[in-house]
């Protein structure tokens, strides 16, 4: 994601809070801001995995994307006691890593398996080398958030967490040698994106709340289209970007 639609998410975040520093006048709370740090499990084991499987020069090669800790920074308003609604921005990112010795006299890499790994990933991969692929993906979600919050006690609540919004995914592609890096290419996308949550809050008093729960978040699957070697294009079709996030935050209302 680029830098100026980051600036633009947390100035709308911070105009949020602007407005409530300006609106309220009285001893109730009308506005709120919330944090959260958490884990993501991504639902996909990444584009390199499913782009070489069947390979056997790949079989055992641990492509899959790592989960990754999660950020997510939210500002909005309350509506009556139960619902509130707001904008959210939530990002993490997640990479894997692995690399082989492809000379056949190493590891019994066939020409033509090696052959067929060229022809489907776009580069012409030697033997004579340790060659390592590395994926990367970060993900930016911007939302606006509905909630519904059920009070069990004046201290214990139900938090319903509901979204709709864009997702931008930006994947990276690099294959290096130890002496020469072969491939580092880049390419992103923006789809439609959705999330439901469920989180048990704490409400230490009138100004502070802690919560913990999980978040499913959506989003259509992602086509992307990397130039590798020598300008070769190469997709990686069907990324699916959907996350599951179980995460802890603080609210403060004012």
């Amino acid at each position: 994601m680029k830098l100026h639609t980051k600036i633009i998410s947390l100035l709308l975040v911070a105009g949020l809070a602007s407005a409530g520093a300006q609106s309220a006048g009285s001893s109730a709370s009308n506005f709120y801001l919330k944090g959260s740090v958490g884990s993501a499990d991504l639902q996909s084991d990444g584009g390199l995995t499913k782009k070489t499987k069947g390979f056997a020069a790949m079989s055992g090669m641990d492509l899959k994307l790592d989960s990754a800790v999660s950020y997510s920074f939210e500002g909005g308003m309350y509506y009556g006691e139960n619902l509130s609604f707001g904008f959210e921005w939530t990002m993490f990112n997640s990479e894997a890593e692995a690399g082989r010795d492809f000379a056949t006299s190493v590891s019994g890499v066939s020409s033509a398996d090696l052959a067929a790994i060229n022809t489907a990933l776009g580069w012409n991969l030697g033997t004579g080398a340790v060659t390592t692929f590395k994926e990367e993906v970060d993900l930016d979600r911007f939302m606006f958030v509905l909630n519904y919050e059920h009070y069990f006690t004046e201290q214990f609540s139900l938090l319903v967490n509901t979204g709709l919004g864009v997702l931008n995914v930006e994947q990276k592609i690099k294959a290096y040698e130890p002496s020469v890096q072969r491939i580092n290419s880049k390419a992103d996308d923006t789809v439609l994106a959705y999330q439901l949550g469920l989180s048990l809050g704490y409400h230490f008093n009138e100004a502070l709340s802690f919560y913990g729960g999980a978040r499913f978040l959506g989003a259509s699957d992602i086509d992307f289209e990397q130039k590798l070697l020598n300008g070769t294009k190469v997709k990686f079709d069907g990324f699916n970007p959907d996350a599951l996030v179980y995460e802890i935050g603080m609210r403060y209302s004012f």
